[in-house]
C-alpha cells in the first residue's frame, strides 16, 4: 500500500508542474530599453574620452597653426603692406579666431574685409590664453586677430600691449603655439 501512495503522490506532483509563458525570456520592449540605455551611456563615454584627451584643443591648435601659415602666404602676396599703427586688427589681411557661442571655434582668413576661408572646430570647454607683451591674458570668448607685416614677414602687434608670443588652447591637455614676433615663425609645442 505504501508503494501505491508514493506513486500517487508523485503523479500528483507532476500534475502541479506547469510551464509559465513569462519564463521564456526577454520581451521586445525590454530589449529596446536596454539598447537605448547602452547607447546613451556609450555616447557619454565617448564624449568624456574626447574631453580627457583634449582632442578639440589639439584640433584648434593644429588648425590655427596651418591657418597662420596660409595667412602669411596671403599677406606676402596680396597685402597692401603693414598698417601705420602696426597692429594686426588694422591690417587688410589677417587671421581671426572667435567662438560662435555654440561650442565651436571659428578660424577665419580675412582679406580686405572679406572671409576667404573659414574652419569650424567643435570646441566645448576650451580655454584660450595668450602671452602678449610678457603678460598672460585669458582670451576665452574673445576675438583674436593675428597678422603679418608684408615687408618683413614678421608678426604685427596683437594690441597696444605688444606682440603675442604664445597662444595656448587648454581642454584638460594643453597645446601651445609658440610665436617669434621678429621672424613670423610659429610652431606647436
Amino acid at each position: 500500500m505504501d508503494s501505491y501512495r508514493t506513486k500517487k503522490n508523485t503523479n500528483k506532483n507532476k500534475c502541479k508542474i506547469t510551464k509559465k509563458i513569462d519564463d521564456l525570456g526577454v520581451s521586445l520592449v525590454e530589449l529596446i530599453v536596454i539598447i537605448a540605455i547602452m547607447a546613451i551611456l556609450s555616447t557619454g563615454l565617448i564624449s568624456m574620452i574626447g574631453l580627457l584627451t583634449g582632442r578639440a584643443a589639439r584640433e584648434c591648435a593644429q588648425d590655427t597653426l596651418s591657418s597662420l601659415s596660409r595667412i602669411r602666404v596671403l599677406t606676402l602676396s596680396k597685402s597692401q603692406g603693414a598698417p601705420e599703427s602696426g597692429i594686426a586688427s588694422a591690417a587688410d589681411v589677417y587671421l581671426k579666431i572667435a567662438g560662435d557661442g555654440k561650442g565651436h571655434i571659428i578660424i577665419s582668413q580675412i582679406v580686405n574685409g572679406e572671409t576667404v576661408d573659414e574652419i569650424s572646430v567643435s570646441a566645448p570647454n576650451i580655454e584660450i590664453r595668450a602671452v602678449v607683451g610678457g603678460s598672460e591674458i585669458d582670451l576665452t570668448g574673445q576675438s583674436i586677430i593675428l597678422g603679418y607685416d608684408r615687408a618683413t614677414g614678421a608678426f604685427l602687434k596683437y594690441s597696444d600691449l605688444g606682440y603675442m608670443t604664445s597662444l595656448t588652447f587648454d581642454q584638460g591637455k594643453t597645446y601651445t603655439i609658440k610665436m617669434t614676433p621678429t621672424t613670423g615663425k610659429s610652431e606647436l609645442e
